[in-house]
């Protein structure tokens, strides 16, 4: 199997959109994305977390960084395509029009 990271990108007025959320909204989201780890548990290598506060490092300097990057998993699959199309499901997609995953494949690296 090969390994890929996904990342989430959510827009900052998400954020403010979920703290409004009712207590009940917030246990059926929750609900939601523990229902898709669980089926795709043989997959999910590593469940990841969110991500807040970056910066960005250049060789002029340190800036707030620009990317709406809101967090990482690491996930299992023989091929991107079939990764895509296990991840055509997840729940972050359906959380707004404007969320997105990007996925990369973790390229082995030979020993050192």
């Amino acid at each position: 199997m090969k390994k890929f990271l996904v990342t989430y990108h959510t827009p900052a007025s998400i954020y403010e959109k979920m703290r409004n959320e009712t207590p009940e909204k917030k246990q059926k989201r929750k609900q939601t994305w523990m229902n898709w780890a669980q089926e795709n548990r043989s997959n999910l290598e590593d469940f990841g977390t969110p991500l807040v506060q970056g910066k960005t490092l250049s060789n002029k300097g340190v800036s707030p960084s620009n990317i709406e990057l809101s967090g990482y998993f690491i996930f299992q699959a023989e091929s991107i395509n079939e990764a895509v199309e296990l991840l055509q499901n997840h729940p972050h997609l359906f959380s707004d029009e404007t969320c997105t995953l990007e996925i990369h494949e973790i390229m082995q690296m030979p020993e050192m």
